[in-house]
């Protein structure tokens, strides 16, 4: 800030109102005596007096007292910002270190005694390599040093050691300082410690590494599985084929090739929960009433016997996963095939909701006998536990709604039936996956069985 201090220093302005004073003292006694020649030395000295008052004053306040007011309040402005600068650095989150041209310490922030565990005084006029630990060689050093005397910014990551042994990570900036000459005169470096987030990553890394060993013995599992599957289905299929050969269509052959049609069932669906897992899953923006429409039309011409009712708002959207209408079909299927009503209903609704926080919520109702309390039972194992194999295109619905950042409710009763509950995010909830899962934030599923 220019504050309009004189550049002179204060002898030479001193010696310039000394000159300027003594001229005009002579001026004045000069031009005293040339106008009044005859004047007594009493007024004279009166007059002389009065006159270098006026020309001194403006003299002194101009020569002396302005620049030095102005010096002060410079003085005090560059105070202030260095103490701002002091307060700023003293509290800063990141640990700042001062070194001269050789390296040695010659200030620290409170922010690097509490990283290092070292106190102030005990690292001020020592060399930074107090820190050092074991993790890079002699070259790495020699690089920085040839960067920082450049006049360059030498940035990277280093490992250092505690005042207790243990290694911490930092992000380190070193930058060299100048003089006024332009000459290197200090440096400051600047570190912010990363340990936590260099423990974070490993963690990720080690959880992706489990999460990919997993995936790749659940699909040899399953692989295993389905070929058993079908092969014992083969196996029963003809001896099913030689018992209605032998006793006709019975009550017991039908048994018979209705299991044998659920295991085949059973195979894929598996194959399908194994691409649900394997395969990622984009989240999008879609018009619930339209996809709900022609679930509801393709349902009706398939069961022309059950009825089926919709209510939903024409602008209703939310955001899912893009496998969710598998879950969709999986959740109306269970509804009207499971329904052993004389009449069949099923009514599937679509709203928003606030409670506990803003939501889309679709509702699926039927009259059917309601979820076997075995499977209910399931349900409410934790996912590793998987009961029931029955309900495993339960399972694979609420995978799908999970990945879409939702929650799944069942509510059931032997007496009214079932009613499947599925929030999802709205359109403008892109991230935030916590305010669905309090159903399910613990791996279950939520459940509910009525007296």
């Amino acid at each position: 800030m220019d504050t309009g201090a004189s550049t002179y220093s204060p002898v030479k302005m001193f010696l310039i109102s000394l000159v300027t004073i003594f001229t005009a003292e002579v001026g004045i006694m000069f031009a005293i005596h040339y106008w009044f020649p005859n004047i007594d030395p009493v007024t004279e000295a009166f007059v002389d007096g009065t006159l270098l008052v006026l020309l001194v004053f403006p003299i002194l306040f101009f020569t002396i007292f302005r620049p030095m007011n102005d010096a002060i309040t410079q003085l005090q402005d560059q105070s202030h910002t260095l103490e701002t600068f002091r307060e700023a650095i003293e509290h800063a989150g990141h640990s700042v270190v001062i070194t001269d041209k050789e390296g040695t310490i010659e200030y620290v922030n409170p922010a690097v005694e509490e990283v290092t565990g070292f106190e102030k005084d005990e690292v001020i006029g020592r060399n930074p390599r107090i820190w050092k630990s074991e993790e890079h060689d002699e070259q790495f050093y020699e690089r920085m040093w040839d960067v920082i005397l450049s006049g360059q910014t030498f940035k990277a990551e280093v490992v250092n050691t505690k005042k207790n042994g243990d290694n911490f990570v930092i992000h380190q900036t070193i930058a060299p300082i100048f003089d006024d000459e332009g000459e290197i005169s200090r440096f400051v470096g600047i570190y912010q410690d990363v340990t936590k987030l260099k423990n974070r990553e490993r963690q990720l890394r080690e959880q992706r590494n489990n999460a990919q060993r997993l995936r790749q013995r659940l699909s040899v599992l399953n692989r295993i599985l389905r070929h058993d599957i079908r092969s014992g289905v083969t196996v029963i299929q003809g001896h099913a084929a030689i018992l209605e050969d032998k006793f006709g269509s019975t009550e017991s052959v039908s048994m018979i090739r209705d299991e044998i049609s659920r295991l085949q069932r059973l195979s894929e669906q598996a194959r399908s929960i194994e691409q649900t897992m394997a395969e990622a899953t984009p989240i999008e923006t879609v018009e619930l009433a339209e996809m709900l429409n022609e679930h509801v039309d393709t349902k009706r011409s398939a069961h022309p016997d059950a009825s089926l009712t919709i209510d939903v708002p024409p602008t209703l959207t939310a955001r899912m996963s893009v496998q969710f209408e598998r879950a969709l079909e999986q959740v109306l299927s269970n509804a009207i095939e499971h329904n052993d009503s004389d009449e069949p209903t099923v009514h599937v609704s679509g709203s928003k909701t606030t409670d506990p926080k803003p939501a889309v919520e679709i509702e699926v109702i039927d009259n059917g006998p309601g979820i076997p309390e075995h499977e209910l039972e399931a349900l409410g194992e934790d996912e590793s536990q998987l009961a029931h194999m029955s309900g495993l295109g339960l399972w694979e619905t609420y995978w799908i709604v999970d990945d879409s950042g939702g929650s799944l409710e069942f509510e059931s009763d032997p007496e009214t039936g079932t009613t499947v509950t599925i929030r999802l995010p709205t359109p403008t909830q892109t991230d935030d996956r916590d305010p669905f899962r309090s159903g399910i934030a613990d791996g279950r599923l939520e459940t509910r069985d009525h007296e």
